[in-house]
């Protein structure tokens, strides 16, 4: 099952400036709020961000002299003044006006998710404690653009937290404060699991749901602990680390368990690793046609 080594985390944490704004939405990447949060406000980071309400209030009400902004479109009334809403639009800054809250304005990206152009009336008032954008995209060529599309839409804007988001920016640029959510995570979690049982298939016998595999040869076959519900695609036949050395799945994974091809060294309750130390998270990219933001938010 899932695992997360929370001292990849420390070493990932470690390596950030202290004023970066930390990502914990979905629950830390589904890495766990609430440790992940112990880890991060016991090495001094104080600023958080976040798209669900009740994680707002959870930090600002655990951690004294913490500050959460709200990414999105959710809204709360605090009377802390440590959470901060998005404004992107001028309904989002008569909320904010009518209720006193603080906010962070966003800029409209090439993304065109949320965002607004520059509003003089919203950024000058004395609720805006900051501006910032998301970058979209990947390339070196594309970063760049998009850097220069910021910098020339926040170049009159003075006294102002003015703040940049995404990992792979992270080295980019060094004239803004950085929003960061993967670099936080990577490679730290891990999918384990056992052998449960060790079998022979007859040559000409059948695996698994519907008929999808057929043993063409007699094969030793181990079920391990691990299916589907692990957030791995059911039909995709993975690669597992046993022992010091891979076998490949066979057969269409169950809710609970899967098939793997495997020798008279393989033993039950042998571990299986799915994803660690020795098959990474760019594997199981390729694999899976997935990219790594989906796949973290989705194991369990």
């Amino acid at each position: 099952m899932k695992q997360i080594n929370y001292e990849v985390i420390r070493k990932n944490l470690d390596r950030l400036n202290r004023k970066t704004i930390l990502v914990v939405k979905d629950n830390a990447y589904g890495c766990g709020l609430k440790n992940v949060l112990k880890i991060a406000t016991s090495l001094g980071f104080t600023f958080f961000a976040v798209t669900e309400i009740k994680d707002a209030l959870y930090i600002i009400n655990n951690y004294s002299n913490t500050y959460v902004l709200v990414l999105g479109k959710n809204k709360v009334v605090s009377i802390s003044n440590r959470i901060f809403l998005t404004v992107e639009s001028k309904e989002d800054y008569f909320f904010c006006k009518s209720m006193n809250m603080p906010y962070h304005f966003k800029v409209i990206s090439p993304m065109n998710r949320f965002g607004s152009l520059i509003d003089n009336e919203i950024i000058n008032d004395s609720l805006c404690k900051g501006v910032y954008m998301h970058i979209s995209r990947y390339d070196d060529d594309g970063i760049d653009e998009e850097l220069k599309y910021f910098n020339d839409s926040v170049k009159n804007i003075k006294n102002m937290l003015i703040h940049i988001g995404g990992s792979h920016v992270l080295y980019k640029d060094n004239k803004y404060v950085k929003r960061i959510g993967m670099a936080i995570y990577e490679n730290a979690v891990m999918i384990y699991g056992k052998v449960i049982k060790t079998f022979i298939l007859e040559r000409g016998q059948y695996l698994g749901y519907n008929k999808s595999f057929l043993a063409k040869y007699r094969m030793r076959v181990g079920i391990i602990d691990v299916g589907y519900n692990s957030g791995l695609s059911a039909s995709i036949h993975h690669t597992v680390f046993i022992n010091g050395n891979r076998y490949k799945m066979i057969g269409q994974k169950c809710m609970d368990f899967s098939f793997v091809q495997i020798n008279d060294r393989i033993k039950e309750n042998d571990e299986v690793e799915l994803l660690g130390n020795n098959i990474s998270i760019q594997e199981i990219e390729r694999i899976e046609k997935k990219d790594k933001y989906e796949l973290y938010v989705n194991i369990k």
